[in-house]
């Protein structure tokens, strides 16, 4: 092989090892036989590569009597000699790329056929005569094989001659047989006639021509010596159906009806009633038909090759096209009545071919042959996307040529898991990994006619649910979405779930989307499938959870607070989704005072007594709210109303004064917080009132102070004489 990494490349259908490069040398191995002597034409054929081709023999010799056409690439010629050759053939395209394959063509010998007429032997005198033969493959053998030479005759197996001194007069028929050196063989029936004296009445026809049923025919028997006119006489019975003799002239003939071989004994009588008998035969074949009723279909660019066949009537037979015309390309052997060529164009043509025998009778047959457009694949790449795990099946297709076809991968490989049918064109299976892949399919029809075409194929991954579970938290009556996704597949998805969503809520079949508006709280299980456009499905069990709905559970009024104290209270809330977002979404907040959206606490310091009424609103995670209409009250600050100085004591005597305050939140609650009351004396912190028996006299200073419950405070300097 010339150049392997080049772009060319020949192709040999029959077991030939090729590079997978164009272009191919498209015509089967071995090349069709050969016969000596008869026209012998086959056409190589190239693709790919760059036209125009040159071809030539570049190892070995074509068979003698044969030619290869540089421009054409056909062989032809007449072969002259028996025997195999093996050559190579290499084709050069127009950039000089080449690509060789090995070819053999057989030629087999002309049948072996015996030649041969004898003439007459006289008792005592030596006798001489040769069979010869043509055809088949020298050197011959000779022998006797049925009946018997004339007595004092022998046969020279060597050289077929026939010689020795005839001792016995008479009719001697025998059959002779040849073998040539391959051990083909050949028989004909021979006769032998010795007579005893000069003018001695002998038959002197051998051998009768063949017959055809249904064909007129006619053959003389004749005769020499004795006394003439002679008279001649066949049983009836013997004669083929359909012949008869004519006694006077020794003609058998008439219109042979029934095929077979008919032996009979031939008489002839002299004037002088001298009689000589022979045994004759005569052979009617069956009548002459073509055979060939119908045509194998061809295709536009194929080599082409088909043989009529005929029966009957006398070999050998000769063959014409009488009316209409082969398709362009094709041409007929009249010797061979083979019709080849390479068409050229798609059609159907109808003909009448005639075989004509050696006895010139005639018969014809109108055929046809249809020549399609060359085979070509109709489906285009991409082919259809499959799935990992999904049963997968598509069909390549292909229009033209003659079916049926026969499919295969010429190059790359089908995605794991799927295989292609060769008869079918079917590629299936289940895909088992994800990718793409290329490859090449190759459809070649019945005639050889072939096309390709690189498809790619995608198998995608399974299809999944991405979607986890628990899905979001969902709340009686608040209006739920959520999104159930996938991924790999093909889409569109179908989707579907089992009994168990919540109460309210339904499934888009097509998005995916769970919605609604629950209904009753709870926690709910159920399974989601999705099926893509393939019929892939993956399924999930998902939990979800609906709360009851959100409410505010801080109830009005709200605890007081005090002007220039420190607030602060937490609103509350139960059910619903945290985390929750607070507003006053009416009304106003006493001034001094803010409310923390997340947290849901009131804080702050009060700047302004009295009572005020809002709407607070709280909103959870999944949008559900309630309201609340609240109050607070903010007191004035507490202040302590008793004045200094108290009402004086005396020791020894119990003592009883109460401090007093106004504003704040009650109840108060009372401290000294600076200096100390008379001893015997003591405050009481929940009432104010400083009682016991003082002990020492004298004057005492102190400061009292107050604290309200929201800690707001007021101190006060006192005086109180003891006496």
């Amino acid at each position: 092989m010339s150049d392997p990494s080049g772009p060319l490349r020949i192709v040999t259908h029959l077991g030939a090892t090729a590079a997978p490069l164009a272009p191919d040398i498209a015509v089967v191995v071995p090349l069709p036989g050969a016969q000596v002597g008869m026209a012998y034409s086959v056409a190589l054929t190239a693709t790919g590569g760059t036209p125009p081709y040159t071809w030539a023999v570049t190892s070995g010799a074509l068979p003698p009597g044969l030619t290869l056409n540089a421009v054409t690439g056909v062989i032809s010629g007449t072969p002259t000699a028996a025997g195999s050759t093996t050559f190579t053939v290499t084709v050069t395209d127009s950039t000089g790329a080449t690509a060789s394959v090995s070819f053999s063509i057989t030629v087999s010998a002309a049948p072996l056929i015996i030649v041969a007429t004898l003439p007459t032997g006289q008792v005592g005198v030596p006798y001489s005569a040769t069979l010869t033969a043509s055809g088949g493959t020298p050197p011959y053998t000779w022998a006797i094989t049925a009946g018997a030479l004339p007595p004092g005759l022998t046969l020279n197996t060597v050289t077929g001659v026939i010689s020795g001194t005839p001792t016995t007069a008479g009719a001697y028929a025998f059959t002779a047989t040849v073998t040539d050196s391959t051990g083909a063989t050949a028989s004909a029936a021979l006769t032998i006639t010795v007579t005893t004296v000069p003018g001695q009445l002998v038959i002197t026809t051998f051998v009768l021509p063949f017959a055809s049923a249904g064909v007129a025919y006619s053959a003389t028997l004749a005769a020499s010596g004795g006394v003439p006119p002679y008279t001649w006489s066949i049983p009836v019975e013997s004669l083929p159906p359909g012949l008869a003799l004519n006694a006077a002239t020794g003609v058998i003939s008439g219109t042979p009806t029934t095929p077979g071989v008919y032996a009979f004994n031939a008489t002839v009588a002299d004037t002088a009633g001298n009689t000589a008998t022979t045994s004759l035969s005569i052979t009617v074949l069956s009548t002459l038909t073509i055979t060939t009723t119908s045509l194998p279909a061809g295709e536009v660019g194929v080599a082409y090759s088909a043989t009529l066949a005929a029966t009957g009537g006398i070999p050998p037979y000769s063959w014409a096209v009488t009316a209409g015309s082969l398709p362009s390309g094709l041409t007929f052997n009249a010797t061979t009545g083979v019709i080849s060529g390479t068409p050229t164009v798609s059609g159907t043509a109808t003909f009448s071919v005639t075989v004509t025998d050696s006895a010139g009778t005639t018969a014809s047959a109108s055929l046809s042959i249809t020549i399609a457009v060359a085979v070509s694949i109709t489906t285009t790449s991409p082919l259809p996307t499959g799935e990992v795990g999904v049963a997968y099946t598509t069909t390549v297709a292909a229009t033209g040529g003659v079916t049926p076809y026969a499919w295969s991968i010429t190059a790359g490989a089908l995605p794991a898991g799927l295989t292609l049918n060769a008869s079918t064109g079917v590629i299936s299976g289940t895909p088992t990994a994800s990718g793409t892949a290329t490859f090449t399919v190759k459809v070649t029809d019945s005639v050889g006619g072939t096309a390709s075409v690189t498809f790619t194929l995608t198998i995608v991954a399974a299809v999944t649910i991405t979607t986890t579970s628990p899905l979001p938290t969902g709340e009686v009556v608040v209006a739920y979405t959520t999104t159930v996704a996938a991924t790999g597949g093909v889409t569109p998805y179908t989707w579907s779930v089992s009994a168990g969503l919540p109460p309210g809520l339904g499934l888009n079949t097509s998005t995916g989307v769970i919605s609604g508006t629950p209904t009753t709280a709870g926690t709910y299980t159920f399974t989601v499938t999705v099926t893509d456009s393939l019929g892939g499905t993956d399924s999930v069990t998902f939990i979800l959870t609906i709360v009851a709905h959100v409410t505010i559970t801080t109830t009005s009024p709200l605890p007081t607070g005090e002007v220039s104290v420190p607030y602060s209270d937490t609103l509350t809330a139960t059910g619903g989704a945290t985390p929750y977002t607070w507003a006053v979404t009416a009304g106003t907040l006493p001034a001094g005072l803010t409310l923390n959206a997340t947290t849901g606490v009131i804080s702050g310091t009060p700047t302004t007594a009295g009572t005020v009424t809002f709407t607070v609103t709280v909103t959870d995670s999944v949008g559900g709210t309630a309201s609340a209409s609240l109050t607070m009250t903010i007191a004035t600050a507490v202040t302590i109303t008793t004045i200094s100085p108290l009402p004086p004591g005396t020791t020894a005597t119990p003592y009883s004064t109460t401090l007093t305050a106004t504003g704040g939140v009650t109840p108060y609650t009372w401290t000294i917080t600076a200096g100390a009351l008379p001893p015997g004396l003591s405050l009481n912190a929940s009432t104010g009132v400083i009682s016991g028996t003082p002990t020492t006299a004298g004057t005492y200073t102190f400061t009292a102070t107050v604290t309200d419950s929201v800690g707001g405070t007021a101190s006060t300097a006192f005086t109180l004489v003891i006496a």
